[in-house]
């Protein structure tokens, strides 16, 4: 039997455990979002992004206890540079492989985590990815579910969907021992892969509607009643959700719009002007634009898989590239020459490496540079250069307490990032 909680009032009774799920890349959301930066990191509506609107809603102490999140292992260090950004220390950070293992896997190994620790813990799920233009409201719901999974029940938060009727928004709460002995009933090969963090990647990737929600007899539904809910599930949802002009615009960036309406254009990098046009999706970045009817942006999929199959790069990466040290973006490139910008966080160190193809000039605009290259250790300031000869073995760190501004010019017979041999990296990969 279904239990609908919706009009239930009660003071919480304890904090629940939010677990964060900030697995896959989004690429509905093409050209912002890309495998390698998937949209949770998209800022649709403000200044912060999608996963920090989400850790910002459960910040508050008297209902939440320190966020745990589920992620990708190449994503791990953006996911732990937005928890940063916004002065917040999460319980932990659990990395698993590419989509990581669906819903129910992830909840799993959450719910083992948290049970070990308190094993009366709630978990409340929630995607990374979606948009709530009323925060409150989606505290308010949080209040009434609090006291209905502590009960026993299975949550899950249902949200308005055209505004006509309600539907399953992907966020739950439950308790972590009563998911886990329901998953065990249901779907035991999924709790066993949980239980091995080996196997974590052999679980079956299964959403967690599927392996328990929908077929649980312990469920309950509380209505998202006011919160402006979305999923961010494409264009059009982000249109839907966005304020706009006396036209239907939404319009973000740098934008001029003569005698168009009911469109989502945005400019990432230039001024983008559109005239005459109507329910059109309109994205600018630096290195692709996207031009799609807003009744037709489901049709994404088949575009990128063609620019997979042309080895192009626009599918899996921006122009700026983002690595654990911090970032480098190609503002040149040429027959055997290639000039890039580069920022070194604070702390931040390159991996001790050498080219076998290429040499590189480095010179600084901005902070100061540790530079090793072979024997020598030596620091740079703004304004001063030095050389990377082929083949020498070399580091580039930033010891100051600001970001490291610098241009790299790299001249050579090829020019691939994968004319890297790594020989120590800070932060574990090959």
């Amino acid at each position: 039997m279904t239990l609908t909680a919706g009009n239930r009032t009660e003071t919480p009774v304890r904090t629940c455990h939010p677990v964060i799920l900030c697995g896959g890349s989004g690429l509905e959301l093409w050209p912002m979002a890309r495998e390698a930066y998937p949209k949770l990191l998209m800022a649709p509506a403000a200044e912060r992004t999608l996963l920090q609107e989400t850790l910002h809603r459960v910040t508050d102490p008297n209902r939440f206890a320190a966020p745990l999140l589920i992620c990708e292992a190449e994503h791990r260090f953006l996911i732990a540079d937005q928890t940063h950004a916004l002065g917040i220390t999460p319980a932990a950070i659990l990395v698993g492989p590419q989509g990581c293992g669906g819903s129910a896997t992830a909840a799993a190994a959450a719910a083992l985590l948290l049970a070990a620790q308190d094993p009366e813990a709630l978990l409340l799920l929630l995607p990374s990815d979606h948009y709530v233009a009323a925060p409150e409201r989606f505290r308010d719901a949080v209040d009434r579910a609090l006291s209905v999974a502590a009960q026993g029940a299975f949550v899950v938060f249902a949200g308005a969907s055209d505004g006509r009727a309600d539907r399953n928004s992907g966020m739950f709460m439950f308790g972590a021992r009563r998911y886990l002995a329901e998953l065990q009933r249901l779907e035991p090969e999924t709790v066993a892969a949980a239980r091995n963090a080996v196997d974590f990647a052999a679980a079956p990737t299964r959403p967690i509607d599927c392996a328990a929600m929908e077929r649980t007899c312990g469920g309950a539904v509380v209505p998202l009643d006011g919160a402006g809910w979305t999923d961010a599930g494409s264009w059009t949802a982000l249109w839907t959700a966005a304020a706009k002009d006396c036209d239907g615009n939404a319009l973000v960036g740098d934008v001029l719009a003569e005698g168009v309406t009911n469109s989502y254009i945005r400019g990432e990098s230039r001024l983008v002007a559109a005239v005459g046009v109507d329910n059109l999706v309109l994205v600018e970045t630096a290195d692709a634009v996207l031009a799609v009817g807003r009744d037709r942006v489901q049709e994404l999929r088949p575009l990128i898989d063609r620019l997979a199959r042309a080895g192009r790069g626009e599918h899996r990466e921006h122009r700026r590239v983002y690595r654990p040290w911090g970032s480098y973006e190609s503002v040149d490139a040429g027959e055997r020459h290639q000039v890039k910008r580069i920022i070194v966080k604070p702390g931040g160190r390159l991996s001790l490496q050498k080219h076998a193809h290429r040499a590189e000039h480095w010179v600084v605009v901005r902070g100061t540079a540790r530079v090793t290259r072979d024997d020598s250790v030596f620091e740079l300031k703004e304004n001063e250069s030095t050389y990377i000869p082929v083949g020498a073995v070399h580091r580039l760190e930033n010891p100051g307490a600001e970001p490291l501004h610098l241009i790299e010019v790299q001249s050579g017979d090829y020019l691939g990032e994968d004319d890297i041999v790594r020989l120590d990296d800070s932060y574990g990969r090959a």
